[in-house]
Order: structure tokens, then sequence, then C-alpha cells
């Protein structure tokens, strides 16, 4: 999965589906390069990796500009990078998407926790996974080689039984580049559990089995003696 946008005032959603979230544990990569376009001085607006099921499907889109195409799509879980002035890396959820990014960009004396906005280019590079209901990711920026990791407690059938996993980027007021690149993703699925015999099934059969065995025996004995 690759996908670039250059636009001005627009959110750009990349989607594909999968299936079943129920047992599911998954890790993957990607490459995100958010850079300026012409003349402008700051990066806009930023980009998302979610995992969501908003009534819309592969169509759905969020707001544009800081809201990176990902904040109001509905049963949503994300990875959000904003740049401009906001600075931020961090994870959100439908319901804490405005709040987490608010005290993302507070941290470190309101400059935000991942710099990015006053780069003329950010090529991030991200390894993400989902296990045991924790979903974690660790990224790298090589222009600024500044690295960031955050995680979350959260149960991935919340969203749904069928999920659509990708991307979603915004710009405001001015253009910009944002391109993934090199996406990558494996699944894997805890095995069912497989119901085993109850509690001295079996038993009544090898006692019959015992049974018939010493019956035999006895007809031989009897067969003997006639």
């Amino acid at each position: 999965m690759s996908a670039t946008a250059t636009a001005l005032r627009r959110c750009q959603p990349l989607f594909r589906r999968h299936n079943a979230t129920e047992g599911l544990s998954f890790s993957g990569s990607f490459n995100l390069n958010l850079s300026r376009v012409g003349n402008n001085t700051m990066q806009a607006d930023g980009a998302s990796f979610i995992i969501q099921n908003d009534g819309a499907g592969v169509n759905a889109h969020g707001g544009e500009g800081g809201n990176i195409g990902a904040y109001y799509l509905a049963n949503a879980l994300g990875i959000g990078f904003q740049s401009w002035s906001n600075d931020a890396a961090f994870i959100f959820t439908t319901d804490t998407f405005r709040s987490v990014s608010e005290a993302t960009q507070n941290e470190n004396g309101g400059n935000g926790n991942f710099s990015l906005g006053a780069n003329p280019t950010n090529l991030i590079s991200v390894a993400f996974s989902y296990a045991n209901d924790v979903f974690s990711f660790t990224a790298t920026n090589a222009n600024t080689t500044q690295s960031i990791s955050k995680s979350l407690n959260f149960d991935l059938t919340d969203l749904g039984q069928k999920v659509f996993i990708g991307f979603t980027g915004g710009t405001g007021g001015f253009s910009a580049y944002q391109n993934i690149s090199d996406f990558k993703l494996e699944t894997s699925y805890a095995p069912t559990a497989v119901p085993g015999p109850e509690a001295g099934a079996g038993l009544g059969a090898l006692a019959m089995g015992g049974m018939a065995m010493w019956m035999v025996r006895r007809r031989k004995a009897d067969d003997q003696r006639a």
C-alpha cells in the first residue's frame, strides 16, 4: 500500500478491509514523508495510521487541517502525526483524539513532543503492534534523529467485528506533501479453544471393554470344561 497527497484544504483517506478482530494480533511498519511544498514556511498538517469501523467504511474521512482526516471518524483507533505548530505524535481513539492531541501539544513547555512543522522534510519510520489488548508504536524521524514510543491498553473488538485499516491525511491553508510507503502488516489469531473430553468420559467404554474380555475368557473356560 502506498499513497501520496499534495493538496490544499483536503483530507485524504486510504483503507483496506480486515474481516475479523476477535483474537487478532498484528504488527507492521511504514514510512511517512511529511514535507513542505514550494515556498511554504511550515509543513501542513499531518497524517494518521488508523483502524476504524466508521459507517462510511472505505470512504470514511474526518476533518481537514489539524484534524488530519481522522478526527470525527467513528469507532477508531490510530496513531496521529500533527505537524504545523502542533508537533505531536500520539495514540488516539474516537473519544480521545482532541484531548490527547491538545495534551501532547502542551508537552515540553508547549513545544509538542515530536518536531515536525518547522522542518522542510520529515522522513519518519514507524513500527506498530497490537497484542494482548495493547496497541503501541515507535516512530523515528531520520531528519531530526528524534524517536518516540507510545502505548495504549485497548480492546480491538470494541470497534466491531470487521474493521478498515489504513491512513488519512489533512491540510488547511497550505498545500503539503504527505507520502506513505513500504507499508507492511502481519496478522495472526489466537488459537480457538477446542473443548476436551468431560471428566470420566471414556471410562464407561473402558469398563465395557474389560467386561467383554472377561466374558470371552469365561466362555473359553466353559468350553474347556465342556
